[in-house]
């Protein structure tokens, strides 16, 4: 594994336990949000945020919820990190994790 490599996986792991205590202690959604995954960009400037979402009915709402406290979410990672650069992050649903439940169900059903 190269060094920047390494350092991508480690931005992307503090990154990943920040956001969920943000999540859990800031947003309170009406709904259960897991943090599953988070690509950070070779450059650390930019943050895609994988999460799911118990219920599902409820995700373009979360979704709508984490863009509305961005900014809290930045003034959190700053208080909370010592990143030179806060990277900008977008929120997205995990639908790799949809995929290998449904194939899991498929594999099961034979």
């Amino acid at each position: 594994m190269t060094g920047n490599a390494k350092r991508k996986g480690r931005a992307a792991s503090l990154l990943k336990d920040v956001i969920s205590s943000f999540i859990m202690l800031e947003v309170t959604p009406e709904a259960m949000v897991t943090v599953m995954r988070i690509e950070v960009s070779d450059n650390l400037r930019f943050a895609k945020v994988f999460i799911s979402v118990f219920p599902e009915r409820k995700e373009k709402e979360i979704i709508n919820l984490l863009k509305k406290h961005k900014k809290r979410l930045k003034n959190f990672m700053k208080i909370k990190t010592k990143l030179r650069f806060l990277p900008d992050v977008v929120f997205e649903i995990d639908k790799r994790w949809k995929l290998e439940q449904n194939i899991s169900e498929l594999l099961n059903k034979k």
